[in-house]
């Protein structure tokens, strides 16, 4: 190592111990592990690298350092003959795996499932859902290693045994926790788009259910993913509604000293409201607003559903501006409080809000048929019937993309009347 290159690994020191959270300080301590080949500094380093630029949002930085990670551990594998001794368990299998193939196979599975998740946030969905699933192939050869290793125990009662089953049963414990996150991870991915597998993200979320039956995160994602579904199957919403209301019962049981999350109410809340129980819906959105009561995304869902049954609009048109005040060119917020505007019967206020939504959803290409739909209704209150129309049809060409269910019927009525009204005068 250069007497520059010892220098600088010095200050870098420094500044990490000042602050562990300094990006830049263990970027460069990688470089100078890397030019000088210090191995296990480098993996190190590396991973620190990954897990901070994960935490900003920062995955192209991420990705460009995994190669370290792994081009180490493939070199500590060669070393020892990894995969021979680890891929294989039979009647020769020794009792115990050597320490350093067990930590190594700890860290494919880390190195991995943490890969998956830089891909997931970079938008490459496919890749991702790979990774996990070879993360999770060596968490199953670990697994399989210590009921080998049990079964070998059972029936010895001599303390020195007895303490040895110990320890497996808590590396077991160890090995299935971090299986049930990355099941979690796996399956709320392969739910989203451009993926959509959703009968496979719930049978992920059922396995790690198995795994850890009385913590509530499989029941909420699971939640959620039916959820989602219903908007094909309404039947759905009901099963969505029985994994929410357990993962808020299992909340509050496991944790008693910590707040529910406030989405757990949230995501029960617009579940309710899906099947028309709007008291119960109201009554959980309001809990969740309490909860965060600065989530633009909870003030503007409450909001907007006051304005579809025309009541308490006061209050509604109060949550919409608390929304807005966070995120001021949010489209859907400017949509809803426009709507709500209309609902008063304030039609010129609620047409300057839905101009400036549709504007925002034009310019970031989120143009929606709900949007125009407003627009419409709002023109023709306002009697300007040519823009009602061009409005109309604009929405009617966007309806099965639409953000909610719009009633089709009555748009092409309400362009054929006023192409009735347009012939007769």
């Amino acid at each position: 190592m250069t007497e520059d290159d010892s220098r600088a690994e010095v200050n870098f020191n420094l500044v990490v111990k000042e602050n562990a959270n300094r990006l830049s300080a263990h970027i460069g301590l990688v470089k100078i592990y890397r030019r000088n080949r210090k191995q296990a500094d480098l993996k190190r380093e590396a991973f620190s690298v990954i897990i901070l630029s994960q935490r900003i949002g920062a995955y192209n930085v991420a990705l460009k350092h995994i190669s370290d990670v792994l081009g180490v551990m493939q070199i500590e594998s060669d070393e020892i003959d990894f995969d021979k001794t680890f891929f294989t368990t039979s009647s020769d299998t020794p009792l115990l795996l050597k320490e350093e193939i067990e930590r190594l196979a700890y860290d494919y599975a880390e190195a991995y499932a943490t890969h998956a998740e830089t891909l997931d946030g970079l938008g490459q969905s496919k890749k991702a859902v790979v990774y996990y699933n070879v993360s999770l192939r060596y968490i199953d050869q670990l697994k399989k290693w210590y009921s080998w290793q049990s079964s070998h125990l059972e029936g010895n009662e001599s303390p020195k045994l007895v303490q040895k089953k110990a320890i497996i049963e808590k590396k077991l414990d160890r090995v299935r926790n971090r299986e049930y996150r990355i099941l979690l991870s796996m399956g709320w991915l392969l739910q989203e788009k451009p993926l959509s597998r959703f009968e496979q993200a719930l049978r992920l979320q059922s396995k790690a259910k198995q795994i850890q039956p009385t913590k509530p995160q499989a029941d909420f994602l699971t939640g959620i993913i039916l959820f989602n579904m219903g908007e094909k199957k309404k039947e759905h919403y009901g099963k969505a509604i029985n994994h929410l209301e357990e993962a808020i019962r299992l909340h509050a049981s496991e944790s008693k000293k910590q707040s529910m999350p406030s989405s757990y109410y949230f995501y029960l809340g617009m579940a309710l409201e899906k099947q028309n129980r709007f008291p119960e819906a109201e009554q959980k959105l309001k809990q969740a607003i309490e909860n965060d009561p600065h989530n633009s995304t909870y003030l503007n869902y409450l909001g907007y559903m006051y304005s579809l049954r025309s009541i308490k609009l006061k209050q509604a048109s109060e949550l919409l501006v608390r929304a807005l005040e966070d995120d001021p060119e949010n489209e859907a917020y400017l949509d809803s409080l426009g709507w709500i505007l209309f609902q008063k019967g304030k039609y010129k206020d609620a047409l300057q809000q839905l101009l400036q939504a549709a504007n925002y959803a034009e310019r970031k290409e989120r143009a929606d048929s709900v949007i125009y739909f407003h627009l419409a209704e709002t023109y023709f209150r306002l009697n300007d019937y040519s823009l009602s129309h061009f409005y109309y049809t604009k929405s009617l060409s966007l309806i099965k993309k639409a953000s909610e269910e719009i009633d089709e019927n009555y748009i092409r009525s309400q362009i054929n009347k006023i192409e009735s009204n347009k012939k007769n005068q």
